[in-house]
């Protein structure tokens, strides 16, 4: 249940509907606190801290991702540390607290290097790009954007790859179906002429 709360928030926020998401949201919150699920309570407490970034409450947002960040470090869960990490430093980002956004993207961008997260280290080298041009150091701002150019491209190339593979093994399935009901066919069509053969050897 407390999922399913949790979902139905996430679409009220989509929707520009703050106040039923974050009613939703903090029902979500209480189911899960009585269940003892921490790993959905943080995935809770940071889309909670989303809604209050989109009403523009930053210090609101910033104790829900913080709390986020305790559970997900407790529980040393890496996807959702990145997430959590990258949602601190927007805050700070608004907040104008450059150094600390920078240390909070870097962070994110090394756990999402170890975890091999591609799309989050892009997400990563972007924020940390934007805040070097943000502190005008104009020369990390393009090593950054070179190595998320760099990155972009293997995502691309990844993922034509994976479709080619899948269109590949999608006409063997087929070729293989089509190969087996030919055979089931010829026996059919087999059968059926031994059949004729046996009836005509028994009228002789």
């Amino acid at each position: 249940e407390g999922r399913a709360l949790n979902g139905i928030g996430n679409a009220y926020h989509f929707m520009g509907d703050y106040d039923q998401a974050l009613d939703y949201q903090q029902q979500s919150l209480k189911t899960l606190t009585q269940i003892h699920h921490d790993m959905s309570i943080s995935r809770t407490l940071n889309d909670i801290g989303l809604i209050y970034q989109s009403l523009g409450d930053l210090e609101q947002a910033l104790d829900y991702h913080q709390q986020s960040l305790a559970i997900r470090e407790t529980l040393n869960y890496g996807p959702g540390l990145t997430t959590t990490l990258m949602d601190v430093g927007r805050v700070y980002i608004r907040q104008h607290r450059l150094k600390e956004a920078r240390e909070m993207y870097q962070k994110a961008l090394t756990l999402s290097e170890e975890l091999r997260a591609k799309p989050k280290i892009s997400k990563a080298l972007e924020g940390l790009a934007e805040i070097a041009e943000l502190l005008e150091d104009y020369h990390s701002a393009l090593g950054y954007f070179k190595r998320l150019h760099e990155i972009t491209v293997e995502v691309y190339s990844e993922d034509g790859d994976s479709k080619l593979k899948n269109i590949k093994a999608a006409y063997e399935v087929e070729a293989s179906k089509r190969e087996a009901e030919i055979y089931r066919l010829k026996n059919v069509e087999l059968k059926a002429k031994n059949d004729d053969l046996q009836q005509t050897i028994k009228k002789l």
